[in-house]
């Protein structure tokens, strides 16, 4: 590796081929690049190669709790990295793609990637940038956040992100000034309904013209990331908690982060089955996972905008079960029992699903008061 990084002038088209090279090159080798975007310089890597991307956060002085977003050259390039796109999310990459627009949304759970601590997410975005799309047209999806050490003003100029972050960007690309340092702005897409995570240079009215019914930033807070092992409250020594998980890799991770709370006490949980489709494909994997709890109730499934499918309920999972920790529950007012009547001081009890059990914490927490 070298230790004195490279600097191109993309300014003139006839250099970018060259400079395209030379990127590719550097992001092989596991480096970063400083890239031009259409809202500021942004620090750019391998978005599969973990020992980059950990290279990038770096380079910004940033830890794994703050993943970057992933640039991608096409909004076709996205039924690859994410799934279950809602059909509004789709309308707005039709509608703000090429541009300063990111989606938060699923993951594809076969990507061999690591971004940090996503919970299962990705953050997309076409940027509207001829250089900065024609590298990706030729290396793929790329982490990209802004060309700055965490704390300081984005850059603007290839200049001022040098300044920042010197040597550990293998190769600087200058295409001049940016004209403003709005950031893209942040819509939340794993919720409903969707949430303005971070506002910037997409005018939340422009975005509401498509999604009508759009949260602004700061509002909606019984959704998104506050439903990411949620508190709900505590009665009797049981805490109540609450996660949006709706695969079984969430929920495992969800019941594993419960595990750790406990702190050698039980955990319990109520599961109630997102979608007759992802029920059908992956109860096995959804009962494996539940079995990192002591107690698993799961209700019937939330259908959302599916028809029932014969034979496809909550048992579905509950019958891949080796013992009697994954119990069938279809009601609420079952599981909530269940749960309450096993629950001793210290123990968790997590209500887990993207539909309407996220309602059940208060319930619960009704029913261990009345004990």
């Amino acid at each position: 590796m070298t230790d004195v990084s490279d600097f191109i002038d993309v300014s003139d088209p006839a250099a970018l081929e060259n400079a395209v090279a030379r990127a590719r090159e550097v992001l092989a080798d596991r480096r970063c690049v400083v890239l031009p975007t259409d809202t500021v310089y942004g620090i750019g890597a391998d978005a599969f190669s973990p020992l980059a991307v950990a290279v990038l956060l770096a380079a910004k002085g940033r830890g794994r709790t703050m993943p970057p977003p992933v640039l991608i050259a096409d909004r076709r390039v996205m039924a690859g990295l994410a799934y279950d796109v809602p059909e509004e999310a789709e309308a707005l990459a039709e509608r703000f793609w090429p541009g300063a627009l990111t989606l938060i949304l699923k993951s594809q759970p076969t990507l061999t990637w690591d971004l940090g601590e996503t919970r299962g997410t990705v953050a997309l975005r076409v940027p509207d940038d001829a250089v900065a799309r024609e590298l990706l047209y030729a290396v793929g999806p790329m982490a990209v956040s802004s060309a700055n050490r965490t704390g300081m003003d984005a850059a603007t100029t290839a200049d001022a992100a040098r300044s920042m972050l010197g040597e550990s960007v293998a190769l600087y690309l200058d295409a001049g000034p940016r004209e403003s340092r709005d950031p893209s702005t942040i819509v939340d897409c794993t919720v409903t309904p969707f949430r303005v995570a971070r506002q910037g240079s997409v005018p939340l009215e422009e975005l509401r013209a498509v999604v009508p019914d759009l949260l602004a930033e700061g509002l909606g807070s019984f959704h998104g990331s506050s439903r990411r092992f949620d508190p709900k409250g505590e009665d009797g020594g049981v805490r109540v908690f609450d996660d949006y998980a709706h695969h079984p890799t969430e929920v495992a991770a969800a019941l594993t982060a419960a595990r750790d709370v406990a702190q050698g006490h039980r955990v319990l949980a109520v599961f109630q089955p997102h979608l007759y489709s992802r029920t059908r494909e992956f109860a096995e994997a959804f009962c494996r996972a539940l079995e990192i709890a002591d107690l698993a109730c799961v209700t019937d499934v939330f259908g959302a905008r599916e028809e029932p499918q014969p034979g496809i309920t909550g048992a579905a999972i509950t019958g891949h079960a080796s013992d009697d920790r994954v119990v069938s529950t279809p009601s609420a007012e079952e599981a909530i029992e269940t749960v309450v009547a096993r629950a001793r001081p210290g123990d968790v009890i997590m209500t887990i699903g993207a539909g309407d059990v996220t309602a059940l914490g208060p319930r619960i927490l009704s029913a261990l008061a009345q004990r």
